[in-house]
């Protein structure tokens, strides 16, 4: 079948989840009641010189953004086929409307709509919502943005106005044919082409990769460089972004030494500039620029009509990216059929275009467009598949109030580090002189593995400036810095105002250990004869046919188990030196059981199985107190000391820290079944994740809610 084939009849999304939502159209606001269309909707994309049919919500891409107020009324109707899921929202009672694929409902028949009708109580700030089912997430997400109750302000300083970013994926190929390839040969399917701010990858991305020199410096000595125009009709700049030059020799005679910026050679000459320290980037000719790393400080004043080299350090030059060309889910079968991960994507995106440094994407980025004295709001959102990114503005702080829509006491940093399923509100001044101004996401690279290491783009133009001003680029931590990673983690508190208090459980009735681990299982039809695999304690999950929380409500046998181990059935040194053999992971749909209102703390050790690597956790149907972290094997008998039960950060989703731990704490006060699992995409496809069933409560108004009537049928 076609691509277009398949997704004429493809039994989409079971849900949309909160916090990832698919598409909708607002229709009505009535009060406290708010009303919204999903269409699921297949478009023809265009990106990075490709263009590909895709899944959209109401033909958007990304979404539409859900804008409600604390304490209404929610009523989505999905229609043709897709499941979405409120990426965070907490759905008391209420599992039907949270959407993952047969954890709360079975998917949504072709030309068959489903109504997610839920309430919005106790939250308030940013979240998201996306497809829920298959690696779909790739195209169908959008915002969600909740305000305060009327009357209730901001717990921070008023802004001038708001911004969604959406930092996203793009993949040239067809993303679920990479996915199958992939499981075919039991290898990871291919990493995206690029990633994407609002849907836009950035200018980062030339079709011209190997038509770029490359020189490699080491940093604190000095190169020779031998320079000779040889352009038939132009006089030419030379320089080196953020490097002075020692001109020691023209038209090979010495010359006394001095030192410029920049020097002025014409056709035939040549000059010898020799002291330039090494860092990151040269420039020759008068060309644009379109492929450099994002460390370089370019003068906003450069123009270039020509040619265009790099010259790279062994911080090297990285590409970054999150759009697909191709069909996410056929790669994402393809991989497993190989037993392989997928392909990378082809771009990042912001607000689901890549940006100007991106092939064929001049029109592909997003701008926002401030002025100069005035605050601005950013609700940031990692939509990404697979990939932890920084993001940071060229010549702006950024002041955190807000992670996962929960107030923060704010502080302020250079760059945020958001994982995949996290959402984070900064505060930025246009404090700057008038320009334009790079906004930059690029992934967090913390593991020896392939990385989809492309660099997407927005832009912050002040008012008044003109397009054809080059935008300055901003300085982001080195793609594998941790040290920077486990600071900005640690500068995260809650509020814990009397307002907006920080309900810790101090008490705990339940404590867990999960271990976080890859692996590798027998595949008799992929390459080699084995598949990746990941898992929790062990044990790799197998998805139902049948809704476990149908399974659950309605008393249905031999869907699931309640045995999911408290602990791993065998310690061992967990990030000691990486293991590589004894890889086989047990397979089931092993959940664990929760006593109603009782208080869990769950410890989640990363682990040296094939490599350590950082893993966002996601919960749904709670938020959690994220009540310690370090690196290494969790000592049970000194770290528990060091645990913040003042003022954690609360969160939905966590991410464990490369070869280290994370300890995180709930109550237990919402009845039902609630998936928890990896963000990263791939990882989840893998089996990393479970699910908890929390028992009911004795009171009334603590069981889980009757089935709505059109809950899609099985």
């Amino acid at each position: 079948a076609t691509f277009m084939e398949n997704r004429q009849n493809f039994p989409f999304f079971p849900f949309f989840y909160f916090f990832c939502l698919l598409g909708f159209v607002f229709i009505q606001a009535e009060a406290a009641v708010k009303k919204y269309q999903f269409d699921i909707q297949v478009r023809n994309v265009s990106r990075l010189c490709h263009a590909k049919p895709i899944v959209t919500v109401n033909g958007m891409f990304p979404g539409p953004t859900i804008y409600v107020r604390e304490g209404d009324r929610v009523l989505v109707n999905v229609t043709n086929s897709a499941q979405y899921n409120m990426h965070g929202l907490k759905q008391y009672r209420n599992g039907w409307a949270d959407g993952p694929a047969y954890i709360t409902q079975c998917p949504i028949k072709t030309g068959n709509s489903y109504v997610y009708d839920f309430n919005v109580t106790g939250q308030r700030g940013t979240l998201w919502w996306h497809a829920h089912i298959f690696w779909l997430r790739a195209t169908v997400y959008g915002a969600v943005v909740i305000m305060p109750k009327q009357g209730t302000p901001f717990p921070f300083p008023q802004t001038e106005r708001e911004e969604n970013i959406l930092l996203g994926e793009w993949w040239n190929n067809d993303v679920e044919a990479l996915v199958k390839q992939g499981n075919r040969l039991g290898l990871p399917p291919n990493m995206s082409d690029a990633h994407t701010i609002n849907g836009k990858p950035g200018p980062l991305f030339p079709c011209s990769d190997k038509h770029t020199f490359a020189m490699e410096v080491e940093q604190g000595k000095t190169y020779l460089l031998r320079i000779i125009n040889a352009a038939l009709n132009d006089e030419l700049f030379f320089a080196i972004a953020g490097h002075n030059l020692t001109v020691v020799e023209v038209d090979a005679v010495y010359t006394k030494p001095f030192t410029t910026q920049a020097i002025l050679i014409t056709p035939g000459q040549t000059t010898n500039p020799p002291k330039c320290q090494a860092d990151i980037l040269w420039l020759l000719g008068l060309s644009w620029m379109r492929h450099f790393p994002l460390t370089t400080k370019l003068p906003q004043q450069y123009y270039n009509t020509k040619a265009f080299q790099t010259l790279k350090t062994k911080c090297n030059c990285y590409n970054f990216r999150e759009w697909w060309n191709n069909d996410v889910e056929a790669l994402v079968k393809q991989g497993n059929r190989l037993g392989l991960p997928p392909n990378m994507s082809d771009a990042h995106t912001i607000n689901g275009k890549p940006g100007p440094l991106f092939p064929c994407s001049d029109k592909h980025t997003f701008a926002m467009e401030v002025e100069q004295g005035k605050t601005y709001l950013l609700r940031i959102i990692n939509a990404a598949l697979n990939d932890e990114l920084f993001f940071a503005i060229a010549g702006h702080n950024l002041t955190v109030v807000e992670v996962d829509a929960v107030y923060t006491k704010p502080f302020t940093t250079q760059a945020i580090l958001i994982t995949p399923g996290q959402t984070t509100n900064v505060l930025v001044q246009a404090s700057q002189v008038p320009s334009r101004y790079f906004m930059a996401a690029r992934p967090f690279m913390d593991a020896p593995l392939s990385i989809d290491n492309k660099t997407a783009t927005a832009i912050l133009q002040y008012k008044g400036i003109p397009n054809t001003v080059l935008p300055i680029l901003p300085q982001l931590p080195a793609p594998n810095d941790t040290t920077f990673a486990l600071s900005y983690n640690t500068k995260l508190r809650s509020l814990n105002s009397p307002q907006f208090p920080a309900n810790v459980p101090t008490k705990v009735d339940r404590h867990l250990f999960y271990t976080i681990g890859l692996g590798i299982n027998p595949c008799p039809t992929c390459l080699n004869g084995t598949q990746l695999t990941a898992s929790l304690n062990n044990i790799t999950f197998v998805m139902p046919q049948i809704g476990l929380l149908q399974a659950h409500y309605f008393n249905i046998k031999g869907v699931f188990r309640t045995d999911f181990p408290d602990r791993p059935h065998t310690p061992f040194n967990y990030t000691g030196a990486p293991l590589t053999a004894n890889l086989g992971t047990k397979l089931g749909t092993r959940l664990s059981k929760v006593a109603f209102n009782s208080t869990v703390e769950l410890l989640l050790q990363d682990t040296n199985l094939l490599s350590v690597e950082s893993h966002p956790l996601h919960l749904h149907g709670y938020n959690f107190f994220i009540v310690g972290t370090g690196v290494g094997n969790f000592d049970p008998s000194k770290d528990p000391a060091k645990f913040n039960l003042v003022d954690p950060p609360e969160r939905n989703t966590v991410g464990v820290p490369t070869g280290g731990w994370t300890a995180i704490r709930f109550r237990a006060d919402n009845p039902g079944v609630w998936f928890m699992h990896c963000h990263l995409e791939l990882h989840t496809s893998w089996g990393l994740k479970t699910a908890f069933v929390v028992e009911n409560g004795k009171g009334p108004d603590q069981s889980v809610l009757p089935p709505p009537k059109d809950l899609p049928p099985c």
